[in-house]
């Protein structure tokens, strides 16, 4: 029999966020027996397969990684031995969803689909072919649209052809797509990566499969149709990191900075105007620069500041004041001369606000933001901070009013009594 969605199998409504799908496997029955009952079994969704879903999958901030979908062997046989069984999608298969569906800020890494072997012939004829493999990471069909993806390092491999006694082996298996396969209708491409997916491999469209760009694509090959003016074909060099812990809740794969000119993705994504979602994956503002980056995955460039207001407050703190500047991003901190401000939230990528802590001593203060670093950090920048010198001042207490006696310089004279009559004073 067939394997259907080694991690997640889908008939009905699904929506996903914020998510890992990783080292699922979707595996063929494999035969032992010959005849009409010879063929391997089919694999589909070694990630996930969306099978006649009832309604639009909603599919956004995710990570697949590692899945594999394996065609089964196909069995010996005389006079028919059975085909490898053929593997669709080793990531995500989407090739049987009923409704369009759009996957936004998705990495894919290192998914594979291998067809299954072709069957012994047991006489003179040649070998059963090997099962067909198409969409190592990918595998579509009907209306798809991909939007900031990150698709890399998969494999689609055709199954060996059958073995025969008496004569030739059977042909291999086609090995389409091993970045992203489409078995029928459109899938429309916009601001995504697909790169180092086997040999001119990226992408393949068999049958009535269609790929269209929308433009601000980037591939290592020339095998999908990335033709607008703003794709880039042929990216060769090491700009693209391998998946880890980036920040976020999931593994990333990171664009390698040397220089905003010499990485391709680097604000090469365009503007929300066309496409470009408000944050990546891991949840960072875009654009970090002058336009959005290319990919699943945007850089962070080390924060700035340009004002605080208010730029004075009392010595003891406890009130609020808004940063401005750029490239803030979720988790970031604030220190006001080095003690760190309280209550911070950040409201986008040029505008935080913070509690200011109490301070020392009255005077100008340096006020820092740093980006979050460590296991839950962000990393690109290494935690450099964006510090505003002397960017707030702490005013000294006004003293207090007090009371003081002050002797008087008038003389009092008491009035003389004597033999009942008073006399005052002169």
């Amino acid at each position: 029999g067939d394997g259907d969605g080694g991690g997640i199998y889908d008939a009905g409504i699904l929506t996903m966020t914020n998510s890992a799908v990783t080292d699922n496997q979707a595996t063929g029955g494999f035969s032992s027996i010959g005849g009409a009952n010879s063929n391997g079994g089919a694999a589909n969704g070694g990630g996930l397969d969306v099978d006649q879903n009832t309604a639009a999958p909603v599919l956004t901030a995710l990570t697949f990684s590692g899945n594999t979908a394996t065609g089964g062997n196909g069995g010996p046989d005389p006079v028919t031995p059975g085909t490898g069984g053929a593997a669709t999608g080793g990531g995500i298969d989407l090739t049987s969803a009923s409704a369009s569906v759009t996957l936004t800020n998705l990495t894919l890494s290192g998914n594979q689909a291998t067809g299954g072997n072709g069957g012994l012939m047991l006489g003179m004829l040649p070998g059963p072919s090997g099962g067909n493999a198409i969409g190592g990471n990918l595998a579509t069909s009907g209306t798809t649209t991909l939007v900031n993806l990150t698709i890399a390092n998969g494999a689609a491999t055709g199954g060996l052809g059958g073995p025969s006694l008496g004569g030739p082996s059977g042909p291999p298996g086609a090995s389409e797509g091993g970045g992203i396969g489409v078995t029928g209708g459109t899938t429309s491409v916009e601001n995504s990566i697909v790169a180092s997916n086997g040999t001119n491999n990226n992408c393949a469209a068999v049958a009535q499969g269609k790929i269209s760009s929308l433009g601000h694509n980037i591939e290592s090959d020339a095998s999908c149709p990335f033709t607008q003016s703003t794709d880039q074909e042929n990216i060769f060099g090491i700009w693209l990191g391998s998946l880890a812990n980036n920040g976020g809740p999931t593994q990333t794969l990171n664009l390698i900075w040397t220089s905003p000119t010499q990485n391709p993705a680097i604000d090469q994504g365009g503007s929300a105007a066309n496409g470009c979602p408000a944050t990546d994956q891991r949840g960072v503002f875009r654009p970090q620069g002058q336009a959005c980056d290319v990919g699943a995955y945007e850089y962070v460039v080390p924060p700035t500041i340009s004002a605080v207001s208010p730029s004075q407050g009392a010595l003891a703190g406890g009130f609020s004041v808004t940063i401005t500047g750029a490239n803030f991003v979720p988790g970031s901190t604030v220190t006001f001369a080095g003690n760190p401000a309280t209550n911070v939230v950040v409201v986008n990528a040029t505008t935080l606000s913070a509690q200011v802590p109490a301070g020392t001593s009255a005077g100008a203060v340096d006020v820092t933001v740093s980006d979050p670093t460590g296991s839950n950090g962000f990393g690109d920048s290494s935690g450099q901070p964006g510090t505003l010198t002397k960017g707030f001042t702490y005013l000294a207490p006004t003293p207090t009013p007090t009371a003081t006696a002050t002797p008087s310089s008038e003389r009092l004279y008491l009035p003389f009594v004597a033999n009942g009559a008073s006399s005052g004073g002169p």
